[in-house]
């Protein structure tokens, strides 16, 4: 008996990723479709976007008081 030929077990086909996926050498590759609708809203949505943001602004806040504070407990 030949031991230098490797068998394959019967029912066995070589796997490819592109056979899983439905796809066949010299397919097209697919592309996303991009629908543009309304170019003067797509125009504004990036100018907001490119600008400096404003600065947030904080309400007016008062320090506790040490006596209020509860107790700090030590580990």
């Amino acid at each position: 008996m030949d031991s230098t030929k490797k068998s394959q077990p019967a029912d066995s086909k070589p796997h490819t990723k592109l056979a899983e996926d439905g796809y066949l050498p010299g397919d097209p590759i697919p592309v996303p479709e991009a629908i543009e609708m309304d170019t003067d809203s797509a125009w504004a949505m990036w100018q907001d976007s490119t600008q400096e943001p404003k600065p947030p602004t904080f309400d007016e806040t008062v320090p506790m008081s040490l006596e209020d504070m509860p107790p700090i407990r030590k580990p």
